[in-house]
């Protein structure tokens, strides 16, 4: 390794150079904690992303020292933030010092309050901040539904969970997540666009602040999923991915190194409003075919049902459902199978279609299946997907997602968690002793 002569060294040194460190910015930022806070915001992940660890992993993990390690374990072990559950059995052979403590984030509280606002749904549910479900409500969204009656729902629904469970709202919940079906502005808290128009234009965070007196965040609710998929599913994997959900809404969101990228209008990847026809190419006008089809569950269904029943066939006389239409597909209704192949068809070429203009590790799907190999949307999905990708050396694998069942409520419970888990949090010890948290 080179080394400049101690007198050359002094003269660098003394040069006028163009970076300069402002004295008083630094006080201010030391002033404020934030050290302290992304020392304490570190320490919390590491927790996280190995389940269990000791202190004295934990110091290895993050170049800290044992004893810094200790103060923050013993202030997020007083808040109720991590817990201590057991010795670390692979270290009882030893030798010298006392056996390890494995620590944990807690699995009871403080917990989360998750707040879903869909096209027909409002979900409302408790999960700790492992996004852990431990208790959920559901109610349907009346057409008569303005920001009132929206306040009104969540706020018994959340008064419901905390009473069967035990809990107090202000004292045993850190803070409430809003994942909402529409275009949102998360800086201001504020929803763009909903499908039912009396919620356009309403400031839910500030709204639901003023009525609970907890911290609110606010997001799309594809956004919100993929972010957790990115904390606690398959994403974990993976720093770059696209995020493909199908259900009573589609959507997509593109993960990129490690945040999901929202646009400067908050419209990035809407892919919900692509079009679907059964018979003939996108595009053509075939009055047997669907026109102009969202490709949601609902709009599906609504369409498959006019289609089915002008050609005959096993469902022209029964109740028309997803299940049902696949299981006529299998029993060798061929309508059926045409339209769950058409709708699959175009989930593939949409994701290709992004996969082939965005440089992803993966394509993490939220559908239900329940045997993906035999599943004939699936399939087709599948080789539409391929056929359609520009590159196909190397190219993004779609992985089926695990946590589809819980993900709306886990999407909303996750933009809070990631401000506990960040320099935001907040670790106040009161003069009565107790130790608190804030975001």
């Amino acid at each position: 390794m080179l080394r400049m002569p101690r007198r050359q060294l002094k003269t660098f040194y003394s040069q006028d150079i163009s970076v300069k460190i402002d004295k008083r910015a630094v006080s201010e930022i030391n002033k404020s904690g934030y050290y302290k806070r992304r020392n304490r915001s570190q320490i919390l992940k590491t927790i996280l992303e190995k389940g269990s660890i000791s202190r004295r992993d934990i110091a290895e993990e993050t170049g800290f020292a044992r004893a810094t390690v200790g103060y923050f374990v013993e202030e997020l072990i007083d808040c109720g933030l991590v817990r201590e559950i057991g010795i670390d059995t692979s270290a009882t052979g030893r030798l010298g010092g006392p056996i390890p403590i494995l620590l944990s984030i807690s699995a009871g509280k403080p917990y989360v309050l998750s707040v879903h606002i869909g096209s027909t749904l409002i979900n409302v549910g408790l999960l700790n901040l492992k996004a852990e479900p431990l208790n959920y409500k559901q109610v349907a969204i009346s057409q008569k539904l303005d920001e009132a009656k929206l306040l009104s729902v969540i706020g018994e629904l959340a008064e419901t969970l905390c009473r069967e469970e035990g809990l107090s709202l202000q004292g045993d919940v850190v803070g409430v997540g809003v994942g909402v079906g529409g275009i949102v502005d998360s800086e201001e808290g504020k929803v763009l666009w909903h499908r039912h128009k009396s919620l356009r234009g309403i400031h839910i965070r500030e709204r639901l602040e003023e009525m609970l007196g907890l911290p609110v965040f606010v997001e799309n609710i594809i956004q919100a999923m993929a972010l957790a998929e990115s904390w606690f599913g398959k994403g974990r994997l993976y720093q770059n991915y696209l995020f493909f959900f199908a259900g009573g809404i589609v959507g997509s969101a593109i993960v990129a190194n490690g945040s999901v990228l929202k646009g400067s209008r908050n419209l990035s990847c809407l892919v919900g409003h692509s079009f679907l026809k059964p018979n003939g190419p996108l595009g053509s006008k075939k009055a047997s075919g669907i026109e102009k089809d969202l490709m949601s569950d609902g709009s599906f269904i609504r369409h498959a049902e006019k289609y089915v029943r002008a050609r005959g066939g096993m469902l022209a006389s029964k109740q028309i459902s997803k299940e049902a239409i696949i299981k006529a597909a299998e029993d060798g209704d061929e309508d059926c199978r045409q339209i769950l192949q058409k709708r699959g068809q175009q989930f593939g070429r949409t994701i290709a279609d992004i996969v082939n203009v965005v440089d992803l590790q993966a394509v993490i799907l939220a559908m239900n299946f329940n045997t993906p190999e035999s599943d004939i949307e699936y399939q087709s999905m599948y080789e539409a997907y391929w056929e359609n990708l520009q590159i196909r050396e190397d190219a993004p694998q779609i992985i089926i997602s695990r946590s589809n069942g819980k993900l709306l409520l886990m999407g909303a419970a996750t933009l809070v968690i990631e401000k506990v888990f960040s320099p935001d949090l907040n670790v106040i010890r009161e003069a009565s002793g107790r130790t608190i948290i804030q975001l």
